[in-house]
Order: structure tokens, then C-alpha cells, then sequence
């Protein structure tokens, strides 16, 4: 029985470590985010749970800002299927404080359900305590040219 359990242990842990990571296609949303610099931004995705997309986009405060501090992610995505779009918005408790010359990143992790989606967008907005945007990035996990996720 013994050596059964540490069979599936082994297989489950290595099914876990197989993992995909790309880099999207993805850009500063505007203007009017302008403490957050953005230099990387990577997409993992676990080739047992291939609908659990973890994102990353790393950056540090831009040069004319010491301090940057935020409490809330704001999420906004899309899905379009056909002439269908499916949009969601979410507010993540992501409390940070970085200073300058520090580097940080927003994580964020998603479900993607298993369906043929002919575009794929994301955009992550770190929020300061009045609300307002600090950090901003779009990203393009999927669009009919290229297939960047499984989904």
C-alpha cells in the first residue's frame, strides 16, 4: 500500500512541475498610469490545469516617483467567441509598497474555461488607496493569428 501512495505522490508532483511559459504580446495601458514601469511580463501555464493561467508583470517605480504604494488589482478581461464576447471585471486585495529603485510584480492567477475563444485580453490596474491607477498593463493572451494559451 506504501508504495502505491508515493506512485501517485510522484506522478501528481510531476504533473505539476510540467508547465508552459510564454510571453504575451502586451503593452503600458495609457498615460494616466504613470508610477509603474513595466519591463516583463510572463504568462505560466501548468500543463495539467491547462485553464490556470499565472501572470506576472514585474516593473519598478518610474524615475520622478519615490514611493508607490496600493492595496487593489482591478482586473478587466474578454473573451471573444465568434460574434460573442464574454467580459468580466474583478477587484483583487493586493496590498504593496515599493521604493525607488525597488522592483515588484502583480500577480494574478485565472481560470480559463476550455472553450475555442477566437480572442483572449486582459488588463491589470494596481490601484492606491483612493482608487486610482498607479500601474497599468494590457495583454493579448490570445487572438486568431496566434494561439499563445490552449484555451
Amino acid at each position: 500500500m506504501k508504495a502505491s501512495i508515493w506512485t501517485l505522490f510522484i506522478l501528481q508532483t510531476l504533473l505539476l512541475l510540467s508547465t508552459a511559459t510564454f510571453d504575451p504580446d502586451w503593452e503600458v495601458c495609457d498615460s494616466n498610469h504613470t508610477q509603474f514601469d513595466p519591463y516583463y511580463v510572463m504568462v505560466t501555464q501548468m500543463d495539467a490545469f491547462p485553464q490556470v493561467l499565472m501572470i506576472s508583470a514585474c516593473g519598478s517605480p518610474t524615475p520622478d516617483h519615490d514611493y508607490i504604494a496600493f492595496n487593489h488589482l482591478e482586473v478587466n478581461g474578454s473573451i471573444a467567441m465568434g460574434s460573442d464576447a464574454y467580459t468580466w471585471d474583478a477587484r483583487v486585495p493586493y496590498h504593496f509598497n515599493v521604493t525607488a529603485g525597488g522592483q515588484f510584480c502583480l500577480d494574478y492567477s485565472m481560470y480559463l474555461p476550455d472553450i475555442k475563444a477566437k480572442e483572449v485580453n486582459l488588463r491589470i490596474v494596481a490601484l492606491d488607496d483612493e482608487g486610482s491607477g498607479v500601474g497599468c498593463v494590457d495583454l493579448m493572451l490570445k487572438n486568431e493569428g496566434t494561439t499563445m494559451i490552449s484555451a
